[in-house]
């Protein structure tokens, strides 16, 4: 009952945002423009695609912290809670002023679009590489989360990030106008709140032990996230490659067309997603129990129901 409760809040987490975003794509359109929009989807998708910035650091202690919950003290587990999210803090600061640096000597002309929006152009993706800390940050705390299946809490904070990339950009274009470095920055915004949201979540539940470091549990996590990391970078690398070369050989006006139809059929996805982001930390305490007989049963079941769903 619990695996199926918690697939529903995966589900209701990563559906509701659509609902939204088929409400907003028009108004957003008619107020910014063809090309604006173009490079809006470019830079929802990079930051999405920030959260790689990783290394698997998320996936890798949501194993570890659900392996942990049956046979050690909370105090273990606080700790590399603690390192993990260190880890990946300390990640996303060298990221984004990689990403900083990038843009500073390769500029933004790549991008095929009107010469008076280079600047807004510029300004904007200056800004995404500021939300690299708070994306890869706010994956460690989720992952705290899910190893201890708060779920609940999970899609709560992943509905109102997905309600603010469509409902931020329409406040910011009723505030300031249809500026697109305005627009953008209130996406960046909205990912240091919710970073903030998930730092309290993760707090109330490990509230009465250190906050200590550990060379050891830094060791655990990067082998196994490095693992991860092969299919975490190739799997998005090939969701949103296509955009980047559309605006770079056709122009930034061609993105737009392309990609929102192309990011509501990738999110048919969310179901078996929802299902699999459950299952991962079920799995993990069943495999640290060497309960392999539990685990073969509910991976049996999960394939088969994923297969008729998606079948249909």
């Amino acid at each position: 009952m619990s695996i199926r409760r918690n697939t529903l809040w995966n589900l209701f987490g990563s559906a509701a945002p659509m609902v939204i975003g088929f409400a907003s794509i028009p108004y957003i359109y008619q107020q910014i423009g063809i090309e604006r929009i173009g490079v809006l989807t470019l830079i929802w998708a990079l930051i999405g695609y920030f959260s790689i910035f990783d290394f698997g650091l998320g996936r890798a202690i949501t194993q570890r912290i659900a392996s942990l919950a049956s046979h050690q003290t909370e105090q273990q587990r606080t700790t590399t809670a603690t390192t993990g999210v260190f880890l990946t803090l300390l990640i996303g600061v060298v990221g984004s002023l990689a990403g900083l640096t990038a843009i500073e000597l390769g500029g933004v002309g790549w991008i095929n679009s009107a010469r008076n929006l280079d600047r807004e152009i510029y300004s904007s993706f200056l800004l995404a590489c500021l939300a690299i800390p708070a994306t890869t940050t706010t994956a460690g705390l989720r992952g705290i989360l899910e190893g201890v299946q708060r779920f609940k809490a999970i899609n709560l904070l992943k509905l109102i990030l997905g309600l603010s990339n469509f409902l931020g950009p329409i406040a910011s274009i009723a505030w300031f106008g249809p500026r697109l470095d305005y627009t953008v920055g209130s996406l960046v915004l909205a990912r240091y709140i919710i970073l903030v949201a998930h730092y309290f979540s993760v707090k109330s539940i490990f509230k009465n032990s250190r906050d200590d470091l550990s060379l050891e549990e830094s060791k655990h996590l990067f082998k196994f996230g490095g693992w991860m990391t092969l299919s975490i970078f190739i799997g998005p690398l090939m969701v949103v490659a296509d955009r980047f070369l559309i605006a770079y050989f056709l122009g930034a006006a061609v993105v737009a067309y392309y990609t929102i139809p192309a990011e509501f059929m990738i999110r048919l996805l969310v179901l078996p997603a929802a299902i699999t982001t459950t299952l991962f930390p079920v799995f993990s305490k069943y495999i640290s129990e060497n309960n392999y007989a539990e685990a073969f049963a509910l991976y049996k079941k999960s394939m088969k129901i994923i297969f008729l769903i998606m079948g249909a």
